[in-house]
């Protein structure tokens, strides 16, 4: 599911996406989802400072995060 979310998403083979989302078992799926489509994934830290993830989407070049709903489900934007 993971997967096809990212592909909606426009990512593709090559690309860097953001994990940002708890210790849980939606991080493992989500990498799982970035490894079958050849993306790259980058962890980030939902508590780490604003700036800071700021930064890493920047250098990092995202073209996605995956992040959680106001649910608090991941979801890939």
């Amino acid at each position: 599911r993971f997967a096809s979310a990212m592909i909606q998403a426009g990512l593709s083979k090559g690309q860097t996406v953001g994990l940002c989302i708890d210790r849980r078992p939606e991080a493992i799926a989500s990498m799982i989802g970035a490894f079958k489509i050849g993306a790259v994934y980058v962890p980030l830290d939902p508590e780490y400072p604003v700036d800071r993830v700021r930064y890493m989407i920047r250098d990092a070049e995202l073209r996605a995060i995956v992040t959680h709903d106001l649910n608090n489900n991941a979801l890939a934007k």
